[in-house]
């Protein structure tokens, strides 16, 4: 939100110039905040400004020796005093409870930290939030951990009740608790030290602030859901200047808010626990992923092992078929006889004239190449093999004159598929028209009651 303040002040001053007001730099301030004249006539008859605090805040305000507010609220408050050349005069409140009575008795012009939320009284009006911060647990160092307010059903638990954010969180509770009502944060931790409480809630910063200056055994025990941001708040009489604290909020860029906290906060805020708390609580998810990971990576390194094997499996079997005339083929068969080529390898172009891209994408062309006397013959030795799952021998005419001898040993898939890896070997070719049969070759018998095959279309 830092980063887009100077944006948004680009944006609303554009817009200001747009709608007929130009905004005018005061020459004597050049670092003030630039406004129309009729705002900067506005601001010039304001009369000096009733500021109050709750000097029991800290780290967000609190007073110095010299009774003037000091810390986050106060630095982002004399940013905007600075910026629009206002007159105040501070008054010192004591406590939140003693700040809504002096609104309500029209005493305030303008309180320094606010929650823009809570019960405002009558006639305020609210800036945006300068800072917010999370509502924690505090307790013991003495005492077991826990996760939250619903392990402290039953328990004392300290808090500044004035303060809306802490009220409502006690409030949605899922299991009540003793609430023991304190003015502020330190008198709060102070009674959780002596042991009269259980536990404390507060606003983080406030707590985490007295427990690391003056109550080393105390501990931020759990974070809550809820958080507290932090306004100015103004009288109704006064409301024309929100908008304008509101652009000077804007103006305060990342490098002058970092500044503002790392004077008041001594601390990074880390949630979940410890290292050793989040470790002690993982370890085993951390153990059983780590074996999961060893056993994925030993699978997946065997995995690689067997590809690399068998390609270079496949590469000896290309090397050794390309020079040598034979051909390795696989192939299945589904219940319609339908048969789909899955793998081809070889010098099939010498041997049936066809490469062997044209048996995987049209088998009838590569079937084709058959003697067409001996193509059903093929075919129903082919239909015997795979139905009595014994090995298949057969010798045929291919391609011209040349004799091929195929050996296939077909097994059962599922669904009614068989596949079948077979090798095919050139016997002998002739030259010539006359030509006999060799002696295993499958003869056609014109005596036998020829089957209808079906070659895939």
């Amino acid at each position: 939100m830092t980063r887009l303040r100077p944006l948004l002040s680009c944006v609303v001053a554009s817009l200001w110039v747009i709608a007929g007001n130009p905004l005018h730099a005061d020459d004597a301030n050049p670092g003030r905040m630039p406004v129309s004249a009729a705002e900067r006539a506005w601001l010039d008859a304001l009369p000096t400004l009733n500021v109050t605090y709750d000097d029991a805040f800290a780290p967000f305000v609190s007073a110095d020796s010299h009774g003037l507010p000091e810390g986050i609220s106060a630095d982002y408050f004399q940013h905007v005093v600075d910026d629009l050349g206002l007159k105040v005069r501070y008054v010192r409140s004591g406590d939140l409870s003693a700040t809504r009575k002096m609104i309500d008795q029209g005493q305030v012009d303008i309180v320094l930290a606010f929650n823009p939320g809570g019960r405002a009284g009558k006639g305020l009006a609210f800036s945006q939030p300068y800072v917010e911060f999370p509502l924690v647990i505090a307790t013991r160092q003495d005492t077991a951990s826990i996760a939250g307010l619903a392990d402290l059903a039953g328990e004392r638990v300290a808090a500044d009740t004035d303060r809306e954010a802490v009220l409502r969180m006690l409030a949605e509770a899922p299991r009540p608790v003793r609430t023991i009502t304190t003015h502020d944060g330190a008198e709060a931790l102070k009674l959780l030290d002596h042991g009269e409480v259980d536990a404390v809630v507060g606003n983080l910063a406030t707590v985490d602030l007295f427990i690391r200056s003056r109550y080393p055994h105390l501990r931020v025990g759990a974070p809550t859901s809820l958080t507290e941001p932090l306004a100015f708040a103004v009288r109704a009489d006064y409301a024309r200047l929100v908008p304008l604290i509101d652009r000077s909020l804007a103006r305060v860029d990342a490098r002058e808010a970092a500044r503002i906290r790392n004077t008041w906060l001594s601390v990074n805020y880390t949630w979940g626990g410890s290292w050793s708390a989040v470790w002690q609580k993982t370890w085993p998810i951390v153990l059983i992923f780590g074996i999961a990971l060893a056993m994925v990576s030993f699978a997946w390194v065997r995995l690689r092992r067997e590809v690399r094997r068998r390609r270079h499996t496949e590469q000896q079997l290309q090397d050794v078929t390309r020079n040598i005339p034979a051909v390795v083929f696989r192939f299945t068969i589904d219940r319609q006889r339908q048969i789909t080529f899955l793998y081809v390898d070889g010098d099939t172009l010498s041997i049936f004239g066809v490469d062997p891209p044209t048996f995987l994408r049209d088998e009838p062309a590569a079937f084709r190449t058959v003697s067409p006397e001996h193509r059903e013959m093929l075919l129903e030795r082919v239909h015997h093999a795979v139905q009595s799952l014994t090995p298949l021998h057969a010798t045929v005419r291919v391609h011209g004159d040349r004799w091929v001898t195929t050996h296939a040993l077909p097994r059962r898939l599922s669904g009614g598929v068989h596949s079948s890896t077979a090798t095919g070997w050139t016997l002998r070719s002739r030259t010539s028209k006359a030509w006999h049969w060799p002696q295993h070759a499958t003869r056609p018998n014109p005596r036998r009651r020829q089957k209808q095959y079906s070659w895939p279309r």
